[in-house]
């Protein structure tokens, strides 16, 4: 009896199994709980419908491990935010990331530091165009109609969001550090008027957005493009066995990509960019001044 079940085990867990420990976002795992979303089955038909936020990329994640075939086991590990997780992943109790990030300034000075490595090019150089939201009782952010009238408002981002800070601060629009998971309670009970996000959308419309089941709408029609580029998983050079982690994922990346997958499943959360023709691109220049 104990030998037949010892062989019962062995099938159901390979000795090969290799668990992975990745840092996900906790309002990531909740929604993941909430509408018992699957993104860590190993399923790629999946992958061009998969438009929860955060949900496509920690399943692109999982995916690129089973391509590997290396008897991948996930194993979340909840953290708040990326710097709690980017913390977690230079200390060793996670792996790699949820999702990935931009190859940008930021990342290279992490890199400096060797405590991580990064996957390969997660799929082709993409310009991310940004838009304001604010909450549908707000009526004076959204009768806003110019830049000036726009840069009266405060916005409400986290501290983390280097990126929005920055484009914030270019565009002279006041801003509050809040927690993600309060940002639009902030703009509810306008404590603060909007937050700076990416635009997205399905089937060529852009659609309004909900944070903390609270619906957001867009504020008039301006967007923020940015540069191209790369967008890459942080690994963490803690235990012996990362580089060949990196390289079997890297290995699963490619075989994910091979029939064009990754492309379309992004093609599937955004917009038509064409939808952007009549809006006006606010997107501050080298020469503008903070």
């Amino acid at each position: 009896m104990f030998f037949r079940c010892f062989i019962l085990l062995l099938f159901t867990f390979p000795l090969s199994a290799q668990q992975v420990n990745i840092a996900v976002n906790a309002n990531l795992l909740k929604t993941i709980n909430q509408k018992k979303l699957e993104p860590c089955k190993e399923d790629t038909s999946y992958l061009q419908f998969q438009t929860n936020e955060g949900a496509l990329e920690l399943f692109i994640l999982c995916q690129a491990f089973h391509q590997a075939k290396i008897g991948f086991v996930p194993h979340f590990v909840k953290v708040p935010n990326k710097r709690r997780a980017l913390w977690s992943i230079k200390q060793g109790l996670a792996d790699v990331s949820s999702d990935f990030v931009r190859f940008g300034n930021d990342l290279k000075n992490i890199l400096a530091e060797n405590e991580v490595s990064i996957s390969q090019p997660v799929h082709d150089k993409r310009a991310l165009y940004y838009a304001f939201y604010t909450s549908p009782n707000n009526e004076k952010a959204k009768q806003v109609s110019s830049l000036a009238e726009l840069s009266q408002l405060k916005a409400a981002v986290p501290s983390t969001w280097n990126h929005q800070v920055d484009l914030l601060n270019k565009l002279q629009v006041k801003t509050q550090f809040v927690q993600y998971q309060n940002i639009a309670k902030f703009i509810d009970v306008h404590r603060a008027d909007i937050t700076l996000m990416e635009v997205k959308g399905v089937e060529g419309r852009i659609y309004n957005r909900t944070m903390s089941r609270l619906p957001m709408v867009i504020v008039g029609k301006f967007f923020i493009s940015t540069v191209p580029e790369s967008e890459h998983y942080i690994f963490s050079n803690k235990k012996p066995e990362t580089k060949q982690l990196v390289q079997a994922f890297n290995r699963g990346l490619l075989l994910l990509a091979k029939d064009n997958l990754i492309e379309k499943a992004f093609q599937k959360m955004h917009p038509d960019l064409s939808v952007l023709k009549d809006w006006q691109d606010i997107t501050p220049r080298p020469n503008q001044a903070k």
